[in-house]
């Protein structure tokens, strides 16, 4: 299930119907920055190995053994990246109870199947 939109931790009825915590608020907060830091990071490694891939790959003649290490290296980067983005739901889930957890992923189930722009207040 993908995060509900950022800083939803911080929205008073969100806080209010999850009965979170000032402690839960924190840890999420501290987790969310920790998490975009290491984000911003790993895209900006992986936005230069692909810089240099793309210049292996435009080489004439081309070097195999440099731009299979490149294409390594530019998979290993991704995949640190996707990696990161699964470890931020993972400390998501373990500051939450599962009781808050669960009723998360409603609230956010439900937020999915509403149009954009329509309540029903």
């Amino acid at each position: 299930m993908p995060p509900p939109p950022i800083k939803w931790w911080l929205q008073p009825d969100t806080v209010k119907d999850l009965g979170l915590s000032e402690t839960q608020v924190t840890q999420l907060n501290d987790s969310a920055i920790a998490g975009r830091k290491a984000e911003i990071e790993l895209r900006a490694q992986t936005e230069l190995s692909q810089v240099e891939l793309d210049a292996l790959m435009d080489r004439d003649p081309l070097d195999l053994k440099a731009t299979e290490a490149a294409i390594d290296r530019f998979v290993q980067l991704h995949a640190n990246f996707e990696k990161q983005r699964m470890l931020g739901l993972l400390h998501m889930r373990h500051i939450l109870t599962k009781e808050q957890y669960l009723k998360l992923q409603q609230r956010f189930m439900e937020r999915m199947a509403t149009p954009k722009g329509r309540t029903d207040d």
